[in-house]
This record gives structure tokens, C-alpha cells and sequence, in this order.
């Protein structure tokens, strides 16, 4: 609306007189301070929302890829990882509601700077206003006096002729109508600024002709109303008392800093062999690049061995898991189902200190105190008369043994100590390999 009539006075020219309001709204429409005002206004409300995030939920997503100039896992140089986090904030010592109503305030003080701001520019608009309208009615009058005493001269200066009055009567109307000149050229200049000034405001050039005139009425006022009206109502005391306000609850907002802090987080994570998303198999922290001969074996065909884990608290049981269901659903070369010897891997089996600090590294894996190790009975070597079975000293030692004795009754197993090969990575058929004989 404003600008409507922003348009329509300035074609029009101002046809019509400019009353008082009209100047107060094109000054309002104009003035660069209260445009800052209001864009900070708007800055104030973008910085209230920001302080609502913290009662809403977060979520992250995050992929990183590892490349190395060694094969890491399957023939790959390359590994990466997918993941996401949902976290919520259920209580953080108040300190998110304090720091929320501060802001609140801020906004609300902001506010009143703003009208604080209009309400100095319609002062503004209105003195200078009045001002002209002062000015042209001093014109006015110092122009009626000169009338006045222009006449009285002329008549004097005839009874001065006569002899009806002496010289110094004519020289003192002399005076004062000099005066009266010299006072119309005052305000005649001060009228001038006024108009300048107003001009100032309203961003329009005007003359005196286009104002229009006050009409004043008497009010009844009383000074103990007005200074408790201004106390209670006045922009620039409110805007005072919401920083104040606002400042206290800062104050409560920093003291949540010392209580404890309640989050309830969610994460999933999804790692994958290359750059991209795929499950990992074989056994837990393999250092072999998941050869097959740590995770399955055939025994004879159709029948395979299969590196197992019933320990459902354990990271290994899952890759089990996927292992048996891929190998349940294949067949062998004559279209038969596979007959499919679990043989439990031990789980528990960590690097001691000593034997950390005795191994000599180079470019390989780091191997520290309490790492675990992929030892895995599948691992072991078969020729024609025996089979050499891996041993680690641990409690499914021999139950590795009895599984592999009872399939192979024709011919010897032997088990053998090999967790020195384990320490570097892999185990006997790592280490072996298989001269077929000469027909």
C-alpha cells in the first residue's frame, strides 16, 4: 500500500495537499535506519530458529575408502565403509531451553529497537513538519507587519510635512520596519531549510503551498498518566528489559554446563571389501586377503569343511552364518547338494606381549599385544597317507583332531604346533604346497 502511494504522489506531483500522515508514511517507506532495523529483525528470528535444533533429532551419514599400495582383502588395494548415526538429546542440564528462551528475547528486543527506531523517525517527521508549518506562519506575520508598517510610514511621513510630528516619529518607523525586513529575510531563510529538511525525510521535493494544515486540538492530559504510560510502553525501556532478560537466562544456560548430559544414539555401520558396498566374509580379522583355505576346504568331493562359530556374541558368527547359507545353496560338479563338516574355530586366541615384542616388522601389519588372531583348524594339510592338522593349544584342539581322524580313518592325522605361523598370518597350507606325483 505503501508503495502505491509512494508511486501516486510522485506522477501526480502531489496534487493534493501532503498532510501529516502521508509525510510520516513515505518517511517510514524511505528511511535507510529503519530498513536495518528490520533486517536485523529478520537476522534475530533466523538465529531464534537455529537455537530450535537442538530439540530435534540429528542424523549423519558417512562413507570413507582406505586405498593402499599393498592388496589388502580379496585382491583388492582398496577398502571403505558406509555408516549412519541418529542422536537425540533427551537432557543436557536445561541448558538448550535457557539458551532458547535467550534468544527469544533477543528476538523480542529486536522488535522493539525497531519500533524504537520508527517512533524517533516520526518524531523526526513531525518536528520538521511543524517546523515548516512555523516557519511559513512566521513568514506570514513578518510579512503583514511589513504591510502594516510600510503604510504607517507613508502616513507618517505625510504628517510629517504638515508639521503634525517630528522628524524622530518618521526615523522610528524607519527603524522598525528595517527590522521587520531584516526578520522576514530570517525566516524566510529558516523556512527555506525547513523545507529542505523535511524534504530530507520524505525523499520528494515540496513547497509550502503543498502542506497541509494542523488541526490542533486541545487535550486533557495529565503528567503522572503520561510517565506511567511511557514507563510501561515506551519502545527504548522494553527493549532495555528484554536484554536483560535475555542475559539471565544466558546465565541460566551456562550453569546446565555442570549437570550431566543424557544422549540416546544410534549407529550402523556397513564395511565393504572395495569402494563398493558389499559384506565382508571369511574369518574375522584375516590377515590372508580371505584365502579359502582359512574359511573351507574340500575333504573329498561333495563333502567340504567348513570354519564355524556358535557363538552368537561373537563377530565371527555372523560371517559363519553367511558362509554356511552360500554353501547350503551350491552343488558340485555331478549336481549333488554339499555335504557340509562344521569344525568350530577358536575365538580366544590373542598375541602376548612377548611374543609381540619378538616379532621383526617391516611394511607388514602391526601386530600389538592382545591381538586377535584367525586361527582356523580348516587350515591344515592332506597328502595321500596323513594329514597335518594345525594346534594351538586351546580347548577345540582336540575336537578338531577327532573330526578329521573320524573322516580320515585311512590315513594318519598328526596335529602340530604352528601358532609361531599364525603370528605372521595363515597356517600350515600357507606354508605347503602340493607336488602332484609322476604317473
Amino acid at each position: 500500500m505503501l508503495r502505491i502511494l509512494v508511486f501516486v504522489l510522485c506522477c501526480c506531483g502531489i496534487a493534493n495537499a501532503l498532510s501529516l500522515q502521508e509525510a510520516i508514511m513515505l518517511t517510514l517507506q524511505n528511511n535507510q535506519s529503519i530498513k536495518e532495523q528490520e533486517f536485523l529483525l529478520q537476522e534475530s528470528k533466523a538465529s531464534y530458529k537455529t537455537y530450535q535444533s537442538p530439540f530435534y533429532p540429528s542424523f549423519n551419514l558417512n562413507y570413507g575408502a582406505l586405498k593402499s599400495n599393498r592388496i589388502q582383502r580379496v585382491d583388492k588395494k582398496t577398502s571403505g565403509n558406509f555408516g549412519g548415526n541418529l542422536q537425540y538429546n533427551l537432557f543436557n542440564g536445561f541448558s538448550d531451553i535457557y539458551a532458547l528462551k535467550s534468544a527469544k528475547a533477543l528476538m523480542e528486543s529486536q522488535n522493539y529497537q525497531l519500533e524504537a527506531t520508527r517512533e524517533d523517525v516520526i518524531l523526526l517527521v513531525k518536528s520538521a513538519y511543524i517546523d515548516v508549518l512555523r516557519q511559513e506562519q512566521n513568514v506570514r506575520i513578518a510579512e503583514q507587519s511589513k504591510t502594516l508598517l510600510e503604510e504607517q510610514r507613508r502616513q507618517n511621513a505625510d504628517f510629517y510635512r504638515v508639521g503634525l510630528i517630528q522628524k524622530n516619529d518618521l526615523l522610528k518607523i524607519e527603524v522598525e520596519l528595517n527590522n521587520t525586513l531584516q526578520n522576514l529575510l530570517t525566516y524566510k531563510s529558516a523556512l527555506n531549510y525547513a523545507l529542505r529538511n523535511l524534504e530530507r525525510y520524505i525523499k520528494m521535493q515540496i513547497t509550502k503551498e503543498s502542506l497541509e494544515a494542523l488541526n490542533i486540538k486541545d487535550m486533557d492530559l495529565e503528567f503522572n498518566a503520561l510517565k506511567v504510560d511511557m514507563l510501561q510502553n515506551r519502545s527504548e525501556l522494553l527493549f532495555i528489559d528484554k536484554i536483560i532478560e535475555s542475559k539471565r537466562y544466558l546465565t541460566q544456560s551456562a550453569k546446565g554446563n555442570f549437570l550431566p548430559e543424557v544422549e540416546v544414539i544410534g549407529a550402523y555401520t556397513r564395511f565393504g571389501d572395495d569402494y563398493k558396498l558389499r559384506g565382508r566374509e571369511g574369518v574375522y580379522n584375516d590377515e590372508t586377503n580371505e584365502h579359502v583355505d582359512n574359511v573351507a576346504c574340500f575333504l573329498k568331493p561333495g563333502v567340504i569343511a567348513l570354519a564355524s562359530c556358535h557363538d552368537k556374541d561373537d563377530v565371527q558368527h555372523q560371517l559363519y552364518l553367511q558362509d554356511l547359507e552360500y554353501l547350503k545353496k551350491q552343488k558340485d560338479a555331478k549336481g549333488r547338494k554339499l555335504e557340509i563338516i562344521e569344525i568350530e574355530t577358536p575365538s580366544d586366541l590373542r598375541m602376548t606381549k612377548k611374543e609381540a615384542d619378538g616379532l621383526v616388522l617391516t611394511d607388514a601389519i602391526k601386530r600389538p599385544e592382545g591381538n586377535r588372531l584367525a586361527g582356523s583348524y580348516i587350515n591344515f594339510y592332506q597328502s595321500d597317507k596323513f594329514v597335518i592338522v594345525p594346534k594351538f593349544n586351546h580347548p577345540l584342539d582336540d575336537n578338531a583332531y577327532r573330526i578329521l581322524k573320524d573322516f580320515y580313518q585311512d590315513k594318519d592325522v598328526i596335529q602340530l604346533e604352528s601358532r609361531e605361523i599364525l603370528l605372521g598370518g595363515g597356517n600350515i597350507h600357507c606354508v605347503t604346497n602340493q607336488i602332484p606325483k609322476e604317473k
